[in-house]
């Protein structure tokens, strides 16, 4: 009877372990943390419903670890550690919906999923998939690096000081960040929009949004789709000094405040507008609209042009036209009966709609508008002419439908 009462107390504690959730707010190494009072070792479904102090560093190697809404780790000190999959046979999967705050997180493979929730670290290393799924999922650190055969899905916020990319990257969200590197392993869609100091692209680089630095420097293959616009504050440069061929294919809009050098080969039907001073010593192919603003045509050029290279078809102020005036709205049908649609190639952000009637009057306001289009119910409008305005912190556009 000893031996089989012994032998089912050890089969509950199995299961305890098995499955572990959070009882109260607490350390992580305390037994009245959790469920059972037995905290987490390194295995099992652990579910994380309240705000834990990690006081010790934790790796977890099987089962998923979810962070619910409500819960949180956060680490102690400035040398605490989050792992996932530290070991050859891990296959843990990570679900946040909260906040993981701690000094050095890894995750060395496996798949990470942000629905809503928040990461934070001084340093961030993964060779996993990461896929933030919406705009209120992100991440924050200081250095950020996407190892060989890691890869992140950014539909939400990434912000690093320091982010050097060796596996995959993409997505629609909001990259900020002080350098960027993609490296020779690099491969990179961005659909979403960029803001970075430097830009350094040693890889594989689609641009199909919007991607703002102050300094550009392609040494391997960018495309810049029909889609996309590259705005450069201070310099540009297409060159393969650090790798090798060096092609910029640009079949959108390049703006570039000051300098332009090409020393291999830039080729595409798109538009460049430059400020100062452009050298060609390479080759420039393709029916590309070319505008230097202190010439029209390249300064310097010992290179080769193409005869399809046109020279300020489509005029451009390097000094104010970002993007090449490209933001653009559409509401439609127009006229309408009942329900407008709004559609911008740029994301709303916290924008405002506010709609008047012919003589002034305002007849409809709606706030906190983001993402790329929204529905406008007009059945409660009389016909006639009204006035659409729509604006942010960084816009105001407007435009005119007629109700019937």
């Amino acid at each position: 009877m000893k031996k089989h009462l012994l032998m089912f107390t050890a089969l509950a504690m199995a299961f305890t372990v098995n499955a572990q959730t959070t009882a109260q707010d607490g350390n992580w190494s305390s037994s009245s943390t959790w469920v059972g009072g037995i905290p987490p070792v390194t295995t099992g479904t652990v579910t994380i419903n309240h705000k834990v102090t990690l006081d010790q560093n934790y790796t977890h190697e099987s089962g998923d670890f979810t962070v619910s809404a409500t819960g949180s780790i956060t680490g102690n000190n400035n040398t605490r550690s989050f792992a996932i999959n530290t070991t050859p046979t891990g296959n843990a999967t990570l679900i946040n919906k909260g906040k993981i705050e701690v000094s050095k997180i890894a995750f060395m493979k496996g798949s990470v999923f942000g629905t809503d929730g928040t990461i934070k670290a001084d340093s961030l290393y993964t060779k996993a998939y990461i896929q933030l799924n919406n705009a209120n999922s992100f991440i924050e650190t200081t250095a950020l690096l996407i190892d060989q055969g890691g890869s992140i899905g950014n539909n939400g916020d990434v912000k690093a000081t320091r982010f050097l990319i060796r596996g995959t990257y993409g997505g629609t969200g909001k990259t900020t960040c002080t350098n960027l590197m993609n490296d020779a392993t690099g491969n990179t869609t961005n659909s979403g929009t960029i803001y970075t100091d430097k830009f350094l692209n040693l890889g594989t680089w689609q641009n199909a949004y919007k991607l703002n630095t102050t300094y550009f420097l392609n040494c391997k293959s960018f495309e810049n789709t029909a889609s996309g616009n590259i705005y450069v504050d201070h310099n540009w440069a297409n060159s393969d000094s650090l790798a090798s061929p060096a092609v910029f294919l640009n079949d959108g809009y390049v703006l570039v405040q000051d300098n332009w050098a090409n020393t291999k080969e830039v080729k595409g039907n798109g538009k460049f507008c430059i400020g100062y001073n452009s050298t060609n010593t390479g080759q420039m192919n393709g029916t590309f609209d070319f505008c230097d603003n202190t010439g029209g045509g390249v300064d310097y050029n010992t290179g080769t042009i193409a005869s399809g290279i046109t020279y300020c078809q489509f005029p451009c102020d390097a000094s104010i036209d970002k993007y090449g005036m490209v933001e653009e709205m559409s509401i439609f049908p127009n006229p309408v009966t009942s329900h407008l649609t709004l559609s911008t190639n740029f994301d709303l952000a916290n924008a405002q709609i506010i709609i008047y009637s012919a003589y002034g009057q305002e007849v409809m306001r709606l706030s906190h508008i983001a993402g790329m289009n929204a529905e406008l119910d007009c059945t409660l409008l009389n016909s006639g002419m009204y006035f659409l305005v729509i604006k942010n912190n960084q816009r105001s556009m407007n435009a005119k439908f007629i109700v019937e």
